[in-house]
């Protein structure tokens, strides 16, 4: 600022002064903020692909050093690829950035297999060698719905008359129960019958090839069941041991209870011959003749 008047100023040097005023600094630090997305919308099957896409944003005006991320695939999610050469140790992607700049940002897609049931969480999350003056935004997350978890359960009973003889009719009772939350699908039952019997005829349209019945449910409802009846015909004495088994196209998580097994046995029957009358009285006769030779000796 400058002062000045009419009369003569003896000393003009001091008529005069300035200052300097600074501008506003910029914070230290930085603030990277990371985004996750999925393309994978609905429910996933088995050894479906899925991608990721990682965005890295500095929305600071100052540079990231050491810009690393982190992406901890979850169990039921098999590392496929990557198109940013991040390294993969086990589960583990780290995404080497480097130097991100104030206000510029990178991205990576990483696509993954599904192994697992459910829903599936993927967290990723970015760090730098600088300080973040914002760590909310740090770490993001997509959710993948994997395939539904069930649990077939076979029950296997077998009813026959009593008491058996050959060529009487036995019934296999199948019963399959879904006694998980999620809905199986493609449900199929294989029951191989043994040599000793014939297939008659079943409840349930399943079909029948050469010794193999099959019986195809499709979908069965979590917590309901299916059943079937196979009647089949004995044709020979002995122990007659069956096997039942289901399948399905999910993910069983119990696969010890997908097997079940009836067992009937039919003892060896003795024919006894018999005789026309004259063959008996030839015995009598003949029994009659030995027996008096027997005691004339005496």
């Amino acid at each position: 600022a400058t002062v000045s008047a009419d009369e003569t100023d003896n000393t003009p040097a001091n008529n005069s002064s300035s200052t300097t005023v600074e501008g506003p600094v910029a914070a230290a630090g930085v603030d990277l903020a990371l985004v996750k997305t999925t393309t994978a919308a609905g429910q996933q099957s088995l050894g479906a692909t899925v991608n990721f896409t990682l965005t890295v944003t500095n929305n600071s005006t100052n540079t990231s050093t050491n810009t690393v991320v982190t992406d901890n695939l979850p169990t039921g999610l098999d590392y496929a690829g990557n198109d940013c050469g991040a390294s993969v140790s086990g589960s583990t992607i780290t995404w080497n950035i480097g130097t991100l700049a104030g206000g510029s940002n990178a991205s990576c897609n990483i696509s993954a297999t599904v192994s697992g049931v459910g829903n599936l969480t993927n967290t990723a999350s970015v760090t730098s060698e600088e300080v973040d003056n914002n760590t909310t935004d740090n770490s993001d997350n997509a959710v993948i719905q994997g395939p539904p978890a069930v649990d077939l359960q076979m029950i296997k009973t077998v009813t026959v008359p009593d008491p058996l003889a050959i060529g009487d009719t036995a019934v296999y009772s199948l019963r399959v129960n879904n006694i998980n939350t999620g809905d199986a699908n493609n449900v199929v039952v294989t029951d191989n019958l043994p040599a000793n019997v014939t297939y008659v005829s079943n409840t349930c349209g399943a079909t029948i090839g050469g010794t193999t019945v099959t019986w195809n449910i499709g979908t069965l409802i979590a917590g309901t069941s299916a059943t079937c009846d196979i009647s089949v015909t004995v044709d020979v004495a002995g122990n007659t041991n069956n096997t039942a088994s289901v399948s399905t196209s999910d993910v069983d998580i119990n696969a010890g209870n997908n097997n079940d097994s009836a067992n009937f046995f039919l003892g060896e029957v003795i024919i006894i011959p018999t005789l026309s009358v004259l063959s008996l009285l030839l015995m009598m006769l003949t029994l009659g003749f030995f027996g008096r030779k027997m005691l004339a000796k005496d």
